[in-house]
């Protein structure tokens, strides 16, 4: 499940987004919220790319996937992507709070 940011959105949608999904279909694993959406929501909560991991884990979410890391160069990825993603460092440490709240990652 992806599918970008919506500025008006607090944590709290994307919680309770999962809560129903793992209430009304509990056999679907929730893959979902790739690197750029974590930081985005981080950043709009002002809260650590770990925090937002854990609530939306707390909430249903099962793994992330590894979308964002098309071009693995920062000054192209700032220069030809249409949305500033994080910069790769950024990337790799949401990757790597993700791994330290128990999710696997992936990247297709």
């Amino acid at each position: 499940m992806q599918g970008g940011v919506h500025p008006d959105l607090p944590i709290t949608y994307y919680e309770d987004l999962l809560r129903y999904l793992r209430e009304k279909y509990p056999a679907v694993h929730l893959h979902a919220f790739s690197p750029p959406e974590i930081k985005f929501i981080a950043r709009k909560e002002r809260m650590s790319f770990y925090d937002v991991i854990a609530r939306l884990k707390a909430a249903g979410l099962m793994s992330i996937p590894g979308g964002g890391a098309e071009i693995l160069s920062d000054d192209i990825r700032q220069e030809v992507l249409a949305y500033p993603k994080p910069r790769l460092r950024k990337w790799i440490d949401i990757m790597r709070q993700a791994h330290k709240n128990g999710l696997r990652t992936r990247r297709r």
